[in-house]
């Protein structure tokens, strides 16, 4: 407590939040106030103070924070490796590890795959290479999955079959290990910390990784699927891209008969980009005037039909008229009207 005697001299109060190491090595948070006691030449004798354990609070107010650093960090998280980094760092500052892993679970094949595995070195978080991209459920595991969080004692851990640890056992023979499932309306991921100090993990820790879990649940199936999305958008684009044919999808009403959109194929369909095709009244003025007229009752037709198939002269770029083939298929709304032709 020297210091509370330094910051208090000539009398001064002090009102101060500590650390202590309590008997059973667990940290507890003391909240002092009070102030010095001096003599008649302003020498410190004496401190007077109240202590209070506010232990319990300090956790709420750190728990509030995780979860708020949790939720900004995934609402940006566009990969899955980057959600599930966003969530160990959280549950570092939260509950702290030495060693933790996140694997994504399929519950229709009961299967788990690798996402992410972090160590402690020398006071930093590196990534390491996972022991194994697919886990062998142990009966903790199991019983994570089905019932919630299992908390392991250094004894428990030590006896698990290498192949049921999610990172390198060498590195981190023994310590307390924390498991927990990542829920939606299903297990969809596990989170497994080890704590090999000498402060084994306790219940509250369980129940603040629980906390944890519940909040990253659903932005972990939102990046899952957000990553899927982008993949099928992928291969779609190079489908329309490697076909000969351009598809294209155009305004129901007489007012705007534009093209709205429309793939890249008509580029070496007609020799103008997509941006040019779009501009108004683009595709019926390119039409040779002997077809138009065939074309605009055919669209009509369209209307009471729902498709049409017609062949007929475009001019390209360079003025010359080739024959397309022309397949459209009407778009209606909730009440049965034509809202979109593609």
């Amino acid at each position: 407590a020297q210091f509370l005697v330094k910051r208090c001299a000539f009398g001064a109060s002090f009102d101060e939040e500590l650390r202590l190491l309590a008997p059973d090595d667990q940290i507890r948070w003391i909240h002092i106030r009070g102030s010095a006691v001096c003599d008649n030449v302003g020498t410190v004798y004496r401190l007077a103070m109240i202590a209070a354990d506010v232990t319990r609070r300090r956790k709420a107010e750190d728990r509030m924070a995780a979860f708020a650093e949790l939720g900004h960090r995934l609402s940006v998280a566009r990969t899955i490796p980057e959600a599930a980094s966003a969530i160990l760092e959280v549950a570092a500052s939260a509950v702290g590890w030495d060693a933790c892993a996140l694997h994504l679970y399929s519950e229709n094949s009961g299967r788990t795959s690798s996402v992410v595995a972090l160590e402690q070195v020398n006071g930093k978080h590196v990534e390491v290479a996972p022991s194994r991209s697919e886990l062998t459920l142990s009966k903790t595991v199991r019983e994570a999955i089905d019932r919630g969080g299992q908390l392991m004692s250094a004894d428990d851990v030590r006896r698990l079959p290498p192949d049921c640890i999610p990172y390198p056992a060498p590195t981190r023979p023994g310590g307390s290990m924390m498991w927990m499932p990542v829920r939606t309306d299903r297990v969809i991921g596990l989170l497994c910390l080890l704590n090999s100090s000498s402060n084994s993990y306790q219940t509250e820790d369980l129940l603040m990784l629980q906390g944890i879990a519940g909040h990253c649940g659903g932005a972990l199936e939102r990046v899952k699927n957000e990553e899927a999305l982008a993949i099928a958008h992928g291969q779609l684009d190079h489908i329309l891209t490697a076909s000969p044919a351009a598809l294209y999808s155009m305004g129901a009403s007489d007012a705007s008969p534009g093209i709205s959109c429309i793939s890249e194929s008509i580029i070496s369909l007609t020799g103008f980009t997509e941006k040019e095709v779009c501009a108004s009244n683009w595709w019926f003025s390119r039409i040779h005037p002997d077809d138009l007229p065939a074309i605009r009752a055919s669209r009509q037709n369209l209307r009471r039909h729902g498709y049409h198939s017609d062949q007929y002269r475009i001019a390209n770029k360079e003025g010359v008229y080739r024959w397309i083939q022309d397949d459209c298929k009407a778009v209606l709304d909730d009440a049965g009207e034509v809202v979109e032709i593609a």
